[in-house]
Parts: structure tokens; sequence; C-alpha cells
């Protein structure tokens, strides 16, 4: 990575706590909550987001979605999905299995 690449990045900050990801259990057993690993703004006005899992007994994944949580300037609570993936054939992660998405979130994608 070039040095103006890492100022730019260090420059664009985003509220981490706007941003959730989840795992869609397969089939209609819910979702599982992911940890943001690393999340910044990018120079282009997208967001990069890497999110992990460590899944804790075994389970059988059917997908993902990211979500922005935020307060418009007339201060109404929104919530968009803006990012979901159903993954064909399902993922079967044993206890202990690492999962990670990593996405780049255009601003049309929340607007």
């Amino acid at each position: 990575m070039k040095v103006d690449d890492l100022i730019d990045r260090d420059n664009m900050v985003i509220d981490v706590n706007e941003w959730t990801a989840y795992l869609e259990l397969g089939p209609l057993r819910g979702s599982a909550q992911m940890t943001l690993a690393e999340g910044y703004a990018l120079s282009s006005g997208s967001v990069y987001l890497r999110y992990q899992y460590t899944a804790p007994m075994d389970h059988t994944f059917i997908g993902y979605r990211v979500m922005r949580v935020w307060h418009a300037p007339d201060g109404t609570l929104v919530v968009r999905t803006v990012r979901s993936d159903v993954w064909t054939p399902a993922f079967v992660a044993l206890k202990g299995a690492k999962i990670e998405v990593e996405v780049v979130i255009n601003p049309e994608d929340w607007a």
C-alpha cells in the first residue's frame, strides 16, 4: 500500500456502530451477528468492511446480510440492508471454523 493511501485511509473514518453484519442460519433458524474486524471509508466515498465469525458449534449457513442503521438529518431512524447474498449450496461450518465476509459498500447502496 502506498503512503498516500495510508494517509487517506487514516483521514476517512466511519461510525462503526452504524454497520452490522449477520450470517443467515439455514433454513428458518435465524441469524448470527458477525464481528467487525476492519472498517474504513475509501476516497471514492464507499466504505470497506470486513467481518469475522467463529462458529461455536456446527451450523449450516445460507448467506449473509450487511445493514446500516443511522439517524437522518431530520432525526428519523433509518434501517437499511445494504448488501446480502445467498450461498448455493449452503455452507456447513464445523465448530471452530472461521468465516469472513469482506465487502465494499457504495454510497448509492444506502442512499
